[in-house]
């Protein structure tokens, strides 16, 4: 396909200005549609320059670093079998023959080619390894293995006989949303009971260590309060010091949403502020 279709529209055309977001899953706390995200804290998305992308787009469109293409028409005949399948949005066909009689010489303004100068590198990236399909035992046993390189460094400074955490602050500081990350794949990944446990502690007491690192952001802190009820579930002692923690940091969080005038994540802390105090 890369061969077949080496134009494209001018870089004015209106519907360049949409994005496709590439984020830290981390910091994401929902994806209303396919183009923008909604960020914890004052998270934005931005342009390869640095401009803010206010929703699904920001014009005019800027792609000298990195870009997506997309083959919305290409043949007559493949326009014509897609029209039949309706929009992804309104479920309903509303292609027709005379949107491509109109819109081809639009799309096929510009030669542009750049893309095929990747083909042999994508070549040889499909058919490595790494791109086959791999088993449920597999996939497992690659996030276990993330999931103890991870937390290693941390269980050898502090022993692994007493999970008591005395660490260099470069394990910690900054760090709470990784630990955060092992505390969730710990309880997707079936382990047993004794290697769960140890595990899940210690991804919360390297959580709680890099909650009082003093170098925590605020989408941290907004991760934190959102998984908080799965680990209040737990009973290890290292919890109740989360919670008392939590109960310091909501209150300060709530003033900068406040200050903002942010009424729903503010309303959302205060629930959560509540439910802690009645626990």
């Amino acid at each position: 396909m890369l061969e077949r279709f080496t134009k494209r529209a001018e870089t004015t055309y209106e519907h360049h200005n949409y994005v496709k977001t590439i984020v830290n899953p981390r910091c994401v706390k929902m994806m209303p549609g396919p183009h923008n995200a909604i960020y914890y804290g004052d998270k934005v998305s931005i342009r390869e320059d640095g401009a803010i992308i206010q929703l699904a787009g920001a014009g005019p469109a800027v792609s000298n670093r990195i870009s997506i293409n997309h083959y919305r028409y290409k043949s007559k005949e493949e326009y014509a079998a897609k029209s039949t399948r309706g929009d992804a949005i309104y479920l309903k066909p509303y292609h027709n023959a005379d949107n491509f009689d109109v819109n081809d010489p639009i799309f096929n303004a510009v030669y542009d080619d750049r893309i095929i100068s990747y083909r042999d590198e994508r070549k040889k990236i499909y058919e490595s390894k790494v791109h086959k399909f791999e088993t449920i035992k597999e996939i497992d046993n690659r996030r276990i293995s993330a999931l103890v390189s991870a937390l290693t460094p941390v269980a050898l400074s502090a022993g692994l006989s007493s999970i008591s955490i005395n660490v260099a602050k470069s394990l910690l500081e900054g760090n709470m949303d990784k630990f955060l990350t092992c505390f969730a794949v710990i309880e997707d990944i079936l382990l047993n009971d004794k290697d769960a446990d140890f595990l899940r502690e210690l991804s919360l007491k390297c959580l709680h260590k890099s909650l009082l690192s003093g170098n925590v952001d605020l989408w941290q802190l907004q991760l934190l309060f959102d998984e908080l009820p799965r680990i209040l579930k737990y009973s290890y002692p290292i919890v109740d010091d989360i919670k008392k923690d939590c109960l310091k940091f909501i209150p300060q969080v709530m003033n900068f949403y406040r200050m903002q005038s942010n009424w729903l994540p503010y309303n959302q802390l205060n629930y959560l502020l509540q439910m802690l105090q009645n626990l």
